[in-house]
């Protein structure tokens, strides 16, 4: 199965992003996506990288803001929401800030990242994961 988008050749939407994780993304955005479902939250560089990958396979800004506020609405109202995190995503897009047009990370990037702490998902799960499972 592939999403109608994509087979259409138009760009994913919001709701495609649960079957392209599923059947598509690479495991380390895998990994951040499941943990955005189960927490409705990742923290900084979790989003950044995320919203990246997003960016990088085509969801439109607009997408993406309603992606990210809709996986968020579980802890966070609408107004909260816009407030402390809709200007990352936008500035992920160019469309704030210093206006930059930022590349997805790459796999050299994601693998040398390290999480400070446990509720950080934004790394390698592979670099982080147990050699006897």
């Amino acid at each position: 199965y592939k999403p109608r988008s994509v087979v259409d050749g138009d760009n994913p939407t919001r709701h495609d992003i649960p079957i392209l994780a599923k059947q598509s993304f690479p495991l380390c955005m895998q990994h951040m996506y499941t943990k955005l479902k189960q927490d409705s939250h990742l923290r900084y560089w979790g989003r950044r990288t995320f919203g990246l990958f997003l960016k990088g396979i085509g969801l439109t800004l607009d997408e993406s803001l309603e992606f990210w506020r809709s996986s968020f609405a579980p802890r966070f109202g609408a107004r909260e929401w816009m407030k402390k995190y809709s200007y990352n995503i936008k500035h992920n897009y160019g469309k704030v800030g210093k206006c930059a047009d930022y590349d997805p990370y790459d796999c050299k990037k994601i693998i040398s990242s390290t999480p400070q702490n446990k509720n950080e998902y934004h790394s390698c799960p592979f670099k982080s994961s147990d050699s006897t499972r």
